[in-house]
Parts: structure tokens; C-alpha cells; sequence
């Protein structure tokens, strides 16, 4: 199993060092009917684990049942101080924050009953327990303990001057900065009077005289409920069956002061508020964080009750850092590593080889759609984090690239590109970035490619095509990760055809951002890029030597390149004469309707009064002019002599546009022209010719939308 590795914490206090948190759990009994322990136990530790930065290796759990998820030792008293005195003491520092939860039952003593109820007399000036418990007509100073059922029965008693030995050995050898103890025990309260210190938060479901409640109506004990669920931020309950944590979906906010965190304080606060055993008097949670001993039970009597009003301060400052939830490899950032993590365990239960336990997201025990969706739904999103992906070196130096990685179109064209990757090897997933101009390109469709040995077994994250994406770039951001059981992919293939349609005249980069590779164990495949780039050319439209029918009419094509068939027109007039030649446009509808864009007079002349011959040119200001889909193009060439009538030289007809419009734009006209007067004839020559590179008659900037 894959472990999660834990965010740094942020410290309440500014230091130079890390701060670290650390858990011990531990659960005293779990037999018949007291399964509410169990419930408890197996709660809290799926709250530390799976909702707050505790990996398995800053919890230590004791259970009386080893079996149990994620148990590592039998709750045995040896083994409970051993665990304060050896595995927290040699693994914090003065830095850290430790939290201690148990639960289960407790002794001490009941002034209802002015009895003992598994506590013992502490009497003597020495004690420090002091004379709090009236019993046959006499105070008395009471020991309390917990009870660890561990070793069999009877159980086991940990006492508060063993429990107070401990701890304080921990403060003597500088191993916390704080302690945190929580705890379910009858009595617990009383613990207070033993483990109150300077930067220790104690907080007990019962007072020092009085039980706790054990069952609630979720299964788990009453406080201990709402406490975590507080931490939680959802209500859940304990089925008795499946014996798992069961989330009921009703959210729970004890985050009062809206800073993002749920302090040990407003923890404490909501049991307070929601705890149906102190809600029917049958409880009294306390709270002690400044180290005075208080609240504390003297002479019959609460402080304050229910509490010294100087705690709290502590608490509201402290609390643990919670985990992203979604972001499954907690390195700060949804992407994916985290969605091949998912994918690795998905359809998977606890009880399978491939269940992952973080993978599952919403916390139903099966991992599925719901994962994955709520993984893609945060897709890309980001936190600060310390921690990174882990990687590994791939000999085979593979590529992800832009192919072709030039290409040039005219505006209105479309083409394609394929972002590719070459020579790897045990590829599970795969994301990037691509960003384009989008004042020159607009992506119109993204083909997503998978491995045939993926097939359909896949799943998709990411935003896709995002052409606004900002004022001057569009964007595709998309990820795949194959589904277990399926195979790893090694060689090259193409990962996304993307289309583009060319919007203007320019260039534009195709630049791929951000681009990540995971292997089968959700490693970062090491790589390599190389771009791509785009040049959009004004579209020409060619005055060529063939000839189709378009909208009924039959004439020249004015097409988007130039034919090898040329072609001449030539007249003659008597005497020396300049020879005009010029253009009239139209737009022609299905019906065979011209409606002329010029106004009835050539536009765009040219001339010549020597003889000579070659490309001559001249331009035009297009109008905006609406269209239907069906509407075509026609421009006339004429030619004059002198101050004669225009006659016309050729017409030529666009295909069918598809457009909206012609838009305003300054067309260039290119003609082939050629002048001769022939003096012995005394005649004048004028020869417009088109149809080849050689002759080639054209317009440029013909745009249109």
C-alpha cells in the first residue's frame, strides 16, 4: 500500500523548524456491549488518517483487537506507556503537537453514591489529589484511572500518578511544544488535578464525580461523537454490521470563526453544544489548558462551573492540519498523480489487494465514479505544499511533442496537430497543457486517443477546449489514466489531435505547458518537450484557368490556389492609347441574384500608357457585406482603351462560402497585364492573362467569416 506522505503542518507559533503532529490512539475495550469503544477508536483514527495530515507513520494505535484497520499493538497498560515514553519520545521534538485520544471506561469515584467506583484512596499531606470527595461523612482526596482490557480480564489500571509520570517525562526531555489528551473515560475529569500543565489542552467527556455516557445514538459514545464529528466537518454513525464509520452526508461546521481551521476549542465548544449526554445532564464535558489544575471538583462544588473561564486560550489557537482530501498524494496540487492513484484502486473494497483507502474520496468503501469525479472535478487546482510527486529516470529519454511542428494555412483554413509522446515505457496516465493565440487560432475539436491494450478502460479529467481562456490566449488542459486491472503502455502513439481553424492573418506558438507522465505507480515518468508553431497567411484567392458552375453560373474558379491552365484575353483600339484594367465584385445567391459590392464602376485599376507587360496592382476597401451560407463570389475583370466603354476580359465565381459575411478588409488585386502599340499599324494591344504561377492573377487579403 502506498502511504501518503504528510503536508507540512503550519506551526500557531513562528519557528525555524518543522512543526510535526503526532498520534496515539487507543481503544480499551471493544467486547460485546461495549462496541461503542471500538466505534470511537476506529473513528477517530479514519478522521486523523484520511481527513488530517496523519500518515501511519505518526499514528500509533492500540486496540484490544489487532485485526482491527490499521491497529498496531494490543492495548495492554505496558504497551500504552510505552508508547508515551518510547515511540512518541523518540520520534517528537520541542516543535511538535501531540494528540492523545482514549477511550473506554474509567475508575474513580461517585459522590452520588459516595462510593468508590474503581478509583482508591489518596490520603496524607503528600497528596495530590486533596480532599474533593465526601464519603461517610469525611473528605477524601480519590485516585482515578483507566482501565485497558488488553491483557484479558481483569482489566488493567492505569493510574493518573503513572499517567502524570509519563507525560511529564515527555516535558522533561523537551518532546512536545503541545499536548493534546482527549478522553471518554468515567471519572476522566478528575485526570485533570494530575496532567494539568503549561502547553498541555486536557478535555474530558466527565467531570471528576460523575460517569460518562457510553452509547449514543450513532453508536459511538456521546461526546466522543460530537467531538469528532467537529474534526470531521460530517455527522456519521457506527454500523454494527460492516463495522465501519458510515458518513450520513449532513455537513457539521464548527469552524465558528470562519479561518478555515476547527481549533481544539471549537471542537470542545460543539460536543458542548451537541453532545446529547451533556445535553440531558447525564455529563460534563471539561476543558483545562493553562496549567492551574482547574476546573476541578473542591468540596462539593464546580469552578465556574462548567469550567475555569481563563481556559481556552490554548485551545482556540491550536489545531490539527487538515489533509486536502481530493488531493491524494498530498503533494498540493489535483492532478495526475492523484488521478492515476484513484484509477489504480478503483472498483476496489477494503478487502481487496488493490483498495487504497485515501483513494476512496467520499468515504463509502468502494472506490468508484464518485472518486474519480470528485478528483476530476478540482482538476489542476493547487495549495501550497512542501511535498512533491515522486519520479523516476526513464532510459529511454521519451518525448511529448507537437507534430508537425510547423505548419502554414490561410485564414479560414483548418488543420490539425497531434500532441505525441515517443519511446516510453510503463505509462498509466498523462496530462498537459497547450495554450495557443487565440486572436489567430480557435480550436474547433480535441480527439482523444487511448492505447488499444487501454481500450475503454479509462477515465478523463480536465477543462478541454478553452479558446477564451484569457484576453489573448486559448488553452486545452486534459489528462487520461487507464483503469485497473488495466496495462501499462510502453512505445509511442499519438495522445490528442487537436483541430484549429485559422481566424486571422499572423502567427501563433503551440506551446505545451505543464505536461506530466505517470507510471503504474503513480511516479512522474521524467521527459522531455518540443513545441510547435503556426503561420495563418491572409487568404488569396486565384484567378485560375478552369472553370466550374457555382450558384448557376459557369466561369473562371477563384480559388484558394493556382491552376497550370492559362489563359488571355486581349482586345485592340487604333491609335496610342492607355489601357485600363479594374474589377467589379458581387455576391451571386443560389437563385442566380447578383448584387453588386462595387458601386457599377471598376475598382482596384491599373494601367499602362507604355508598352511593357508583367504584374501590376492595385487595392480595394471591402465592405462589410452580410451573406448566406449558399452565396458565392463573383468578380468581373474589365479593360478599357483611353476614354472608351469598360469591356469586359473574364469572370470568376468562390465556391459556395459558408460564410456570414465578407468582412471590411483592403483587398490587393494582382494582374498579369501587358501593353504593345504597334506603330506601322498604328494600333494600340491590351492583354490581361491568369491561370498559372507564371501569370498569376490574384486577390489577396479576401477574408471573410
Amino acid at each position: 500500500m502506498l502511504n501518503a506522505p504528510v503536508l507540512e503542518a503550519i506551526a500557531t507559533e513562528e519557528t525555524s523548524d518543522k512543526v510535526e503532529y503526532w498520534a496515539l490512539i487507543v481503544c480499551g475495550d471493544d467486547f460485546g456491549y461495549c462496541y461503542n469503544f471500538g466505534a470511537d477508536a476506529a473513528y477517530m483514527y479514519h478522521v486523523l488518517r484520511e481527513h488530517y495530515c496523519f500518515d501511519d507513520d505518526h499514528i500509533y494505535y492500540l486496540h484490544v483487537d489487532t485485526t482491527a484497520p490499521g491497529v498496531d499493538d494490543l492495548a495492554t497498560k505496558a504497551k500504552f506507556r510505552w508508547a508515551i515514553t518510547d515511540w512518541l519520545a523518540n520520534r517528537s521534538d520541542e516543535n511538535d503537537i501531540i494528540f492523545i485520544y482514549f477511550t473506554n471506561h474509567g475508575g474513580g469515584c461517585s459522590d452520588d453514591e459516595q462510593a468508590l467506583k474503581g478509583g482508591r484512596y489518596e490520603v496524607g499531606s503528600e497528596s495530590d489529589e486533596g480532599t474533593e470527595h465526601y464519603i461517610n461523612d469525611t473528605w477524601w482526596g480519590v485516585d482515578e484511572c483507566l482501565y485497558l482490557y488488553g491483557a484479558g480480564t481483569p482489566p488493567e489500571e492505569y493510574w493518573d500518578d503513572e499517567l502524570a509520570d509519563d507525560i511529564d517525562y515527555l516535558d522533561s526531555q523537551n518532546k512536545y511544544g503541545k499536548l493534546i489528551f482527549a478522553c471518554l473515560a468515567c471519572y476522566s475529569g478528575g485526570l485533570i488535578d494530575d496532567i494539568s500543565a503549561e502547553n498541555r489542552i486536557i478535555m474530558t467527556a466527565a467531570n471528576e464525580t460523575h460517569t460518562a455516557s457510553r452509547i449514543g445514538e450513532d453508536n459511538f459514545s456521546p461526546w466522543s461523537d460530537a467531538f469528532i464529528d467537529a474534526l470531521h466537518g460530517e455527522d456519521a454513525y457506527w454500523d454494527l454490521y460492516e463495522r465501519l464509520a458510515v458518513h450520513k452526508g449532513i455537513p457539521v461546521d464548527a469552524d465558528f470563526n470562519d479561518d478555515g481551521n476547527v481549533s481544539m476549542k471549537e471542537a470542545w465548544d460543539y460536543a458542548w453544544e451537541h453532545g446529547e449526554a451533556r445535553l440531558n445532564g447525564s455529563e460534563t464535558d471539561w476543558l483545562d489548558d493553562n496549567g492551574n489544575g482547574h476546573p476541578t471538583y473542591i468540596n462539593g462544588s464546580d469552578i465556574d462551573s462548567p469550567f475555569d473561564p481563563n481556559d481556552g486560550t490554548l485551545a482556540a489557537s491550536t489545531w490539527l492540519p487538515k489533509a486536502w482530501i481530493i488531493d491524494i498524494n498530498r503533494d498540493g496540487i489535483i492532478d495526475i498523480f492523484d488521478l492515476v492513484r484513484v484509477a489504480r484502486a478503483y472498483g476496489s473494497k477494503p478487502q481487496d489487494p488493490n483498495w487504497y483507502a485515501i483513494a476512496d474520496v467520499n468515504d463509502d468503501y468502494i472506490v468508484d465514479i464518485f472518486d474519480l469525479v470528485a478528483i476530476a472535478a478540482h482538476y489542476g487546482e493547487s495549495r501550497s505544499s512542501s511535498s512533491t510527486s515522486s519520479s523516476r529516470s526513464s532510459t529511454n529519454s521519451p518525448v511529448v511533442s507537437v507534430y508537425p511542428d510547423e505548419v502554414t494555412v490561410y485564414r479560414h483554413e483548418s488543420f490539425s496537430v497531434n500532441v505525441t509522446v515517443t519511446d516510453v515505457t510503463d505509462l498509466y496516465g498523462w496530462e498537459f497543457k497547450f495554450y495557443w493565440n487565440s486572436t489567430i487560432l480557435n480550436c474547433t475539436s480535441a480527439q482523444i486517443h487511448a492505447p488499444d491494450i487501454w481500450g475503454e478502460n479509462v477515465f478523463e479529467a480536465g477543462d478541454g477546449i478553452q479558446n477564451d481562456f484569457n484576453a489573448t490566449h486559448g488553452r486545452y488542459f486534459k489528462a487520461m489514466s487507464a483503469l485497473y486491472p488495466t496495462s501499462s503502455f510502453n512505445g509511442s502513439m499519438a495522445l490528442v489531435t487537436l483541430t484549429f481553424e485559422a481566424k486571422a492573418a499572423g502567427s501563433s506558438t503551440l506551446d505545451l505547458e505543464d505536461t506530466k507522465l505517470s507510471d503504474s505507480q503513480a511516479c512522474a515518468i521524467t521527459h522531455t518537450t518540443a513545441d510547435g508553431s503556426v503561420a495563418v497567411l491572409s487568404q488569396t484567392r486565384y484567378m485560375r484557368g478552369d472553370k466550374h458552375t457555382v450558384n448557376n453560373l459557369e466561369a473562371y474558379k477563384l480559388d484558394t490556389s493556382q491552376s497550370v491552365t492559362q489563359n488571355t484575353y486581349s482586345d485592340a483600339a487604333s491609335g496610342i492609347k492607355t489601357v485600363y484594367w479594374g474589377i467589379r465584385v458581387w455576391k451571386r445567391n443560389t437563385n442566380g441574384t447578383e448584387t453588386e459590392i462595387t458601386g457599377g464602376t471598376p475598382v482596384a485599376q491599373v494601367s499602362r500608357s507604355a508598352n511593357g507587360e508583367g504584374m501590376q496592382s492595385s487595392i480595394w476597401s471591402c465592405p462589410q457585406t452580410s451573406l448566406q451560407e449558399t452565396d458565392a463570389i463573383v468578380v468581373r475583370v474589365y479593360t478599357k482603351f483611353g476614354s472608351s466603354s469598360w469591356k469586359l476580359c473574364s469572370t470568376f465565381i468562390t465556391e459556395q462560402l459558408e460564410a456570414a459575411q465578407l468582412d471590411p478588409s483592403q483587398w490587393t488585386v494582382h494582374y498579369y497585364t501587358w501593353r504593345y502599340y504597334a506603330s506601322w499599324e498604328k494600333t494600340t494591344y491590351g492583354f490581361f492573362e491568369w491561370g498559372t504561377s507564371a501569370y498569376n492573377s490574384r486577390i489577396a487579403n479576401f477574408e471573410y467569416t
